[in-house]
């Protein structure tokens, strides 16, 4: 396999061939600019030789390094789609070379290369919302164990405050999520963990176990079949899904079973 099938695998030697024919090849320099930050450039860009960079403005004057590009690598799909401007500049780090693919080009390209488009692009826009949802389970842990930790610094900094028959009282009123959905949600933060560990630490919370199986089985995700074995539908949902899973089922066990809140509950899980 040549280099170009080993960076556009899934496309055939004939799809190659018509797309290195049919796309805008971009020869770039050292340090050439392919697109500023907040101009529009309504093209894909898939990445043929050389490395990129991705770079963003950042207070006072510099430019901060966001990611980088290799050959197989593709970019711009958001100006693609709705021709919103970059929200980067990026530039070539070594010399390079591109294919540059607008929609006039992509109408004009053979069924297999457009599937391929829609593939890739399909992968990167899945991959760009997991990264984020991501982030965002990491923040809510992150701001629990803050505002634990501002509690304690408080309480510390103020001797006897602990002791405050209204402190107690207030203390006590404050819902806490439960030590598994704190103990699996950060576990599932850690790069190294697997599916099958997540499954046995989910086995230990029947509960939490029938709300995965409930959710991969409802009618949203669509399965031609029903899902019965956990780690397949751990799989199947991600880790991040899961996360949210988790601390959705710790709050509804740590806040008040009232008419309101079941009402508030069964309104966001469905």
């Amino acid at each position: 396999m040549n280099k170009n099938e080993t960076m556009f695998k899934g496309l055939s030697k004939a799809g190659l061939e018509v797309l290195s024919q049919k796309a805008e090849t971009v020869n770039l320099n050292e340090g050439d600019v392919v697109i500023r930050e907040n101009d529009v450039d309504e093209g894909l860009f898939m990445v043929v030789d050389g490395t990129l960079h991705a770079q963003k403005k950042v207070p006072p004057k510099k430019m901060k390094t966001i990611k980088s590009f290799n050959p197989g690598d593709m970019f711009g799909i958001s100006s693609f789609i709705s021709a919103k401007p970059s929200r980067y500049t990026i530039s070539a780090e070594t010399p390079a070379a591109l294919y540059r693919v607008d929609r006039k080009i992509l109408q004009k390209l053979p069924a297999e290369l457009e599937r391929y488009f829609l593939r890739k692009m399909t992968v990167l826009a899945r991959d760009r919302l997991e990264n984020v949802e991501r982030r965002e389970s990491k923040l809510t842990i992150f701001n629990m164990a803050l505002m634990e930790e501002m509690f304690l610094q408080a309480t510390q900094n103020a001797p006897g405050i602990e002791s405050s028959e209204f402190i107690r009282e207030v203390i006590s009123k404050i819902p806490r999520l439960p030590v598994f959905a704190l103990s699996l949600a950060g576990k599932l933060l850690e790069d190294d963990i697997t599916s099958r560990e997540v499954a046995d630490e989910v086995k230990k919370d029947p509960s939490l176990a029938g709300m995965i199986l409930k959710t991969i089985n409802s009618s949203y995700h669509g399965m031609a079949h029903e899902v019965s074995d956990l780690h397949d539908a751990i799989v199947l949902l991600g880790f991040n899904a899961v996360s949210q899973i988790t601390i959705a089922e710790g709050m509804r066990r740590s806040l008040p079973d009232s008419p309101l809140f079941r009402e508030i509950h069964d309104h966001s899980q469905a």
